[in-house]
């Protein structure tokens, strides 16, 4: 991983929309270089679940990705494996609603609710474990951000509640490269059920990470890196 990173070549574009939607194509790959086990249809392990942690030093400035307004659309019923007389049957539909959705596409947060709200995998079981900040029991992606000393116009440690009831609302990312990119890339971490972080200096920064993976790694029930 770390020769990889050091071996990247940086250049003046930005493309966060296209990583986060390659990161999202890899988690609905049925082969078998995906995610969920060594054989194409044989020995996936549906319960695995998803993270991508998206960092940056720059307003997303290039590569759109056009997903549709995915976070102001409802979605469909997607539903576990069980009938619907059983006591562990679970159903879901994402409605758009605050804090999630906003009137535009083409924007970040829409690629992570793109691959958050929709079961990537419908030829898997639906048994993802989920949780109170993350209903999904599907096999969907969340997603964490971190942004490298840029802030945006919104307060994460304060505005969720006003995003929630409506007395803010996100700003236009679209119009111009500005703080409401970093605004778009707080939104992809809200869609996408994960976190978002502002690092502004190295050790910030390895705190934001290091906080990212044990929010992971607290997520994932003990045994499943092997399997369901």
């Amino acid at each position: 991983w770390y020769s990889r990173l050091y071996a990247a070549a940086g250049s003046s574009g930005t493309p966060l929309q296209a990583a986060l939607d390659s990161a999202g194509a890899y988690f609905s790959r049925t082969t078998a270089d995906g995610p969920y086990g060594p054989l194409a249809g044989v020995n996936q392990y549906s319960c695995r679940q998803n993270f991508t942690i998206l960092t940056t030093d720059g307003y997303w400035n290039t590569s759109l990705v056009d997903v549709g307004n995915s976070d102001g659309t409802n979605g469909t019923q997607i539903t576990n494996d069980k009938p619907s007389t059983d006591p562990n049957y679970k159903s879901f539909t994402y409605t758009a609603a605050s804090p999630y959705s906003d009137s535009r596409k083409e924007t970040l947060a829409d690629v992570a609710m793109h691959y958050w709200k929709r079961d990537l995998r419908g030829d898997l079981a639906n048994n993802v474990p989920s949780s109170t900040d993350n209903p999904a029991f599907w096999q969907h992606m969340v997603t964490f951000a971190v942004s490298i000393g840029l802030k945006g116009n919104l307060d994460p440690a304060t505005d969720l509640t006003a995003l929630s009831n409506g007395s803010k609302v996100w700003g236009n990312p679209l119009d111009k490269e500005d703080a409401d990119r970093i605004d778009d890339l707080w939104h992809a971490a809200v869609n996408g059920r994960g976190r978002f972080v502002v690092a502004s200096n190295p050790s910030e920064f390895a705190r934001a990470l290091s906080d990212a993976l044990n929010a992971i790694a607290g997520a994932t029930p003990a045994g499943a890196a092997r399997g369901c």
